[in-house]
């Protein structure tokens, strides 16, 4: 094996000095294969982090947007004025953007009086696409129902109507949520697996290929010497 494999490399015809060069390449390019597959890693993992924080943040936008229709609604009602809808559409601006750019990737923001834009990447997961689509599905018939209320022809049905879509929304953005976080741990599983088998491979290529120089290095002094 050792014969084979120093006669495919040519280590017999280097020079004592090349060889521990090619010892000293070999273990500077396993290192630099971890170190440059960790950095990617964690640069990903930068914005995977992004987009989950983003994601969690749809589930807060949600209650928002539904206390602040509440609250309008209880307001126009005191005043006996049509209902303000200003903050919720501030809310649903924001959530609409930050659902494209989870599934879409692109822009959106990171506060909610949209002054921090970032770019987030959007996700090649079908199941995750599916699940943000369910949420989009939701969100539209929460929007209609709201869209459509008034405070003169306003039934206790439309607002438990309200309440049960925003809980759906809520409910289904939290299974996204979680979906994404999955995804981005099995990412940091995967780099650690990759790791192992790089390194694995360095430790048996090492013993091999160093076998091989140590003898070609050591042989011709025992000849020399003999």
């Amino acid at each position: 094996m050792k014969r084979r494999i120093d006669s495919y490399l040519g280590l017999n015809r280097l020079s004592v000095g090349k060889k521990l060069m090619v010892m000293v390449a070999m273990f500077i390019g396993v290192i630099s294969a971890m170190v440059g597959y960790t950095v990617v890693t964690l640069d990903a993992q930068k914005s995977d982090g992004a987009v989950v924080n983003i994601a969690g943040r749809q589930r807060m936008l949600t209650q928002k947007f539904t206390k602040e229709f509440l609250l309008a609604l209880h307001q126009a009602r005191q005043s006996n004025t049509p209902v303000d809808r200003n903050r919720m559409e501030k809310s649903q601006k924001l959530f609409d953007l930050s659902l494209e750019a989870l599934a879409l990737g692109g822009q959106t923001y990171l506060d909610l009086g949209m002054e921090k834009p970032i770019e987030i990447p959007g996700t090649n997961n079908e199941n995750i696409k599916q699940k943000l689509d369910q949420v989009n599905t939701l969100w539209q018939q929460l929007q209609r129902e709201v869209s459509e209320a008034n405070t003169a022809e306003l039934s206790s049905d439309r607002l438990d109507q309200v309440n049960s879509l925003s809980e759906k929304v809520l409910g289904t953005m939290n299974q996204a949520v979680v979906m994404l976080a999955n995804e981005s741990d099995q990412k940091v599983r995967n780099m650690v697996s990759h790791q192992i088998w790089i390194w694995s491979f360095a430790v048996i290529a090492s013993v091999l290929i160093g076998g091989i120089i140590v003898k070609n290095i050591t042989g011709p002094l025992l000849q020399a010497v003999g």
